[in-house]
């Protein structure tokens, strides 16, 4: 069995038994198309119901103009409405997004 194949099982077994799992933060490179995996992922956290933070990297490695398209495809490919733009370089949306997981952290999941 190939290890692909055995993802299914293991993301299912940790969305749904771990207890400790208060959320996902999920990393979209912002260069490029949402990927094939990262679109079966967010079907994986809907379906599992876990939250889920939205976080497109790399903002600054690319232009304003063609950032702002970027970020729109993003939200529309997911069918979000909110992304968390971020640059390690730049350290760009870093405390936004250390204050969003802080929140994540501290709700109740219902099980």
């Amino acid at each position: 069995m190939s290890v692909r194949m055995q993802w299914g099982p293991m993301i299912e077994t940790y969305l749904t038994k771990r207890k400790q799992l208060k959320g996902i933060v999920l990393l979209i490179d912002l260069r490029h198309p949402a990927a094939f995996l990262d679109q079966e992922m967010k079907k994986w956290l809907d379906h599992f119901q876990v939250p889920t933070l939205y976080v497109a990297t790399k903002a600054d490695k690319i232009g304003r103009n063609q950032r702002k398209e970027q970020i729109e495809a993003v939200k529309a490919s997911f069918g979000i409405s909110d992304v968390i733009v971020t640059s390690a370089e730049s350290k760009e949306g870093r405390d936004l997004l250390w204050k969003e997981v802080e929140r994540v952290v501290m709700q109740e999941r219902a099980d």
